[in-house]
């Protein structure tokens, strides 16, 4: 089996050929405020390299380890536009968004014993694609609800999609001055890294469904899984200035996070198994997802505009895994447990970058 090795570089600015404000000491406001009309493409990718590190089966006691190990390079985007329609003081409090791209790209090897392995490569979209949804703040449920405008598509896919209009939950209240520091919860890595929350990706074609399925536990896609359990660690944000950029006054923000996330989703395992699965009577009591998660990058934050323009060299080394845990009954009445688990380690960078458009 090969060995990953990580290293992540020191934060290196290179944002071009306008330097930082020598003399920016003033106080900037950085809030999330867009105003009604205005329609905010974002165009968001992510991708994964990702290498199984164990893959352990205990079957009532028995454990076995596999040999058949395999890796994943995987290509995730989304590509929106928002469009704010109404707002309560700086609030947006109802949007609508067009889902123009929702897709993924994979290559996986398998490992077969000794030199041989297996290449993959398969592909698919995500249901929302094509498609545009409203998002409406509810007061009394203090959430969004959502539905589908114009064209209809799959009711159930709703809940899942993020609402995170311009991803403001990295920048603190009030006014800050360069050279400024605020801690932040981990949680806000979701908005941050989600992709606008579980998109429903399917696969063009056969090949795939199993890496698929395993995947869409937070390994290696859909990483809003992972978020919504116990979170854990440090996500810090530091000032570091100003800069001009086609007349606009960008805030550079280096955000550095080292954080462990934990989440059990043992429904979204269920829903996922096959009918031969299911035929062996089989249920899944737990399957939890854990990862720890560590990197840094820098944010531009559009001040005037009210919400992120991107990022640069966003980057984190990633171990992420599943524990997953099934029970049946035998004949005798005893119940039969089997637990699989699966680590994988690599690294994980993604990009945004958000541009007004007529």
């Amino acid at each position: 089996m090969k060995t990953l090795t990580l290293t992540i570089l020191p934060l290196v600015l290179s944002l071009g050929s306008t330097p930082l404000y020598a003399g920016d000491t003033g106080s900037h406001e950085l809030a999330s405020s867009p105003e009604v009309g205005v329609r905010l493409r974002r165009e968001i990718s992510t991708h994964y390299v990702l290498v199984a590190e164990t893959m352990r089966t205990v079957v009532d006691g028995e454990e076995s380890l596999s040999q058949r190990l395999f890796d994943i390079d995987c290509t995730q985007n989304l590509t929106v536009v928002d469009e704010v329609l109404e707002k309560e003081g700086a609030t947006p409090t109802r949007f609508r968004r067009d889902y123009l791209k929702a897709d993924f790209e994979v290559d996986s090897k398998r490992s077969l014993g000794g030199s041989q392995s297996k290449d993959r490569h398969f592909q698919g979209k995500g249901s929302v694609q094509g498609k545009g949804v409203v998002f409406t703040w509810l007061p009394e449920e203090k959430e969004f609800g959502r539905y589908y405008d114009k064209t209809e598509g799959i009711e159930e896919v709703l809940p899942g999609l993020t609402p995170d209009l311009t991803i403001g939950s990295i920048v603190p209240a009030g006014k800050v001055e360069p050279g400024a520091t605020w801690d932040l919860a981990p949680h806000v890595l979701l908005d941050l890294f989600a992709n606008g929350g579980d998109t429903d990706f399917g696969l063009k074609g056969q090949v795939g469904h199993t890496m698929l399925r395993t995947m869409r536990m937070g390994l290696g896609l859909n990483i809003e899984q992972v978020f919504g359990g116990k979170e854990e660690g440090t996500v810090k944000a530091f000032l570091m200035g100003t800069e001009l950029l086609d007349g606009r006054e960008l805030a550079l923000i280096q955000l550095t996070f080292d954080v462990k996330l934990e989440h059990d989703i043992p429904e979204r395992a269920q829903s996922g198994m096959s009918i031969q699965e299911l035929s062996t009577g089989f249920l899944v009591k737990s399957n939890v997802v854990h990862m720890e998660l560590s990197g840094s990058g820098t944010l531009r934050w559009d001040i005037a505009g009210g919400y992120l323009h991107d990022t640069k060299e966003l980057r984190a080394s990633e171990r992420v895994g599943t524990t997953l845990v099934q029970t049946r009954q035998k004949s005798d009445g005893e119940e039969e447990s089997m637990i699989q688990q699966l680590v994988m380690v690599g690294t994980m960078s993604h990009s945004i970058r958000c541009t007004p458009v007529e």
